[in-house]
């Protein structure tokens, strides 16, 4: 689909799932609920779509679909933001360098 919803457990309380990082990583936007940690990892509002209440879910999707330019940006700019950062290498180096930081030989 164009534009993916997405609504985070409530087991995950703050958190994200996958998903923010998936729907962008195949050119796409994300309509997802503002967590606490989303602003770490994406731009609401550049990158993916966030929402606080309902009233903001159709306030996206209609901006969304009449604003195709608005579409695209958004799609692209989560896309390079997924290549930058949140690749599979990319996170597991820097698990690898940070276990190596704190878990040095004889440290």
């Amino acid at each position: 689909s164009q534009v993916s919803f997405n609504a985070t457990s409530r087991q995950m309380k703050g958190g994200v799932n996958q998903r923010v990082f998936d729907v962008p990583a195949c050119r796409r936007v994300l309509l997802t609920d503002r967590t606490r940690q989303l602003e770490n990892l994406m731009e609401p509002g550049k990158e993916v779509l966030a929402y606080a209440t309902s009233d903001d879910i159709g306030y996206w999707l209609d901006r969304i679909n009449k604003d195709p330019a608005l579409y695209n940006q958004v799609a692209a700019n989560g896309y390079r933001r997924v290549l930058a950062e949140h690749t599979y290498t990319r996170r597991l180096t820097q698990l690898v360098d940070t276990m190596r930081y704190h878990y040095r030989e004889g440290a």
